[in-house]
């Protein structure tokens, strides 16, 4: 428990301590309640959970600041998510109040205080929405070892592909491999002459086995036999700590020097990945003639970019992924959880800087 945590403007709100009985049903009230158990770890826990009840609104519709001080523990920082009415959720991080007197480099750091502007759920399904706002404080122990975004995120991608004993590079796709997520690496060597040959790239926070392993219990392999034969390869690739460009030089790096065809299902960033292929061939060189293209299908492809990418965002990025990781339990985001678990660590500490792959998915055009 957080010593004396203060709610500032305590007038305006109605608390009650977290408990069993007042925790809703989700499957009932279609939105989840609690501080979801795969965005902790080792390093965040839930400290404090309060149910925040506006006590009256000054306008139709307004609802007050949350407003809370936070003592400062040694050897801790502190993260404020919140469960808004609609059953959204945020992460935020504070700024230290001091105590003492004269300058801020003498004086001594006393509480984080968060200040969040909250909106009223509005909107015809008000079945779904609740009147109370789920306070959650997160303790965050431990150290980084750089502030900086792309070393942290390049240093987590490495340990989470490992972890998960997640092959990168080229692998041919089976139907049984596919359905045991048991992808064996191979690069591609068959005869041009033979025809096409069919590539699968993944998107953000996935692999091709999270991302096309629904394709194993339909008739697609059936079907696709006829076409290709078992000329059928996916590239596996890092997608938050290198940029599409980079996926395309490291996906050309292991052909050989014929000219291969294919045809190319992606999802999501994959799309980039491949744009990148077939756009940007002055840029990637002799080795851009390996790889030619006769069909595609882009699948959810972000061509416009997203603002998701500005640097001064990226904690809005947390939470847009982890408001989709809830709401779509299936989804392919195989590694996006932890990386939320693990973001929650770099707010508190103030990381900063762009994250090399979605920076990219700004400027693609």
């Amino acid at each position: 428990m957080v010593r004396r945590v203060r709610w500032n403007n305590l007038e305006e709100w109605h608390l009650e301590p977290s408990s069993n009985r007042t925790r809703r049903d989700s499957s009932k009230s279609g939105r989840q309640d609690d501080f979801p158990e795969d965005f902790k770890s080792n390093k965040v826990a839930v400290v404090e959970e309060l149910e925040a009840t506006p006590r009256s609104a000054r306008r139709t519709g307004e609802v007050p600041l949350v407003d809370i001080s936070v003592p400062v523990e040694r050897g801790a920082s502190y993260v404020l998510a919140l469960r808004h009415m609609s059953g959204a959720l945020s992460f935020h991080t504070g700024e230290v109040e001091f105590k003492g007197t004269g300058r801020r480099s003498t004086s001594t750091a006393e509480a984080v205080r968060f200040r969040v502007e909250l909106r009223a759920a509005t909107g015809s399904r008000r079945g779904l929405f609740s009147k109370t706002v789920r306070v959650f404080i997160l303790r965050v122990t431990g150290a980084i070892a750089d502030p900086l975004l792309p070393l942290l995120s390049r240093k987590w991608e490495e340990s989470a592909w490992r972890q998960a004993d997640c092959p990168q590079g080229w692998l041919r796709i089976t139907r049984d491999g596919l359905a045991d997520r048991r992808l064996i690496p191979e690069v591609p060597t068959f005869n041009p002459n033979d025809g096409p040959a069919l590539l699968f790239l993944h998107g953000t926070f996935s692999d091709t086995a999270s991302a096309f392993r629904g394709l194993a219990n339909t008739p697609f392999f059936s079907n696709a036999s006829k076409l290709y034969g078992d000329r059928i390869f996916a590239f596996n690739h890092f997608t938050l700590s290198k940029t599409p460009e980079q996926n395309a030089e490291e996906l050309l790096k292991d052909l050989s020097n014929n000219p291969f065809t294919f045809d190319v299902v992606t999802h999501s960033r994959g799309g980039l990945v491949l744009r990148n292929l077939v756009e940007r061939t002055s840029v990637l060189g002799e080795m851009a003639k390996r790889f030619q293209l006769r069909r595609a299908v882009l699948v959810a492809c972000p061509n416009s970019g997203t603002p998701l990418a500005n640097p001064l965002r990226w904690k809005d990025t947390v939470g847009w992924f982890a408001n989709l990781v809830e709401l779509f339990p299936e989804n392919p985001f195989s590694f996006a959880a932890s990386w939320i678990a693990e973001s929650i660590v770099w707010l508190a500490h103030r990381a900063v800087g762009a994250l090399a792959a979605l920076g990219k998915v700004r400027n693609c055009e």
